[in-house]
């Protein structure tokens, strides 16, 4: 009987640890995903708005 109740309360611990764990992955890989378009859209608009001021220092048409 201790067994079962052991087991049993051992298998809602891993299941509410599994949930918690899934979750916070997903959102840190949600997070990640968010970060590497906010750093690559950054570096689309500086390339964008000093692509030509560095074209012209360094003589390429």
């Amino acid at each position: 009987m201790e067994f079962e109740k052991f087991r049993r309360n051992w298998s809602e611990n891993e299941l509410n640890e599994t949930l918690f764990t899934k979750a916070f992955e997903t959102q840190h890989n949600a997070f990640l995903w968010v970060a590497l378009w906010v750093v690559s859209h950054f570096n689309y608009e500086i390339c964008e708005r000093f692509a030509p001021i560095f074209l012209r220092r360094t003589h390429v048409n």
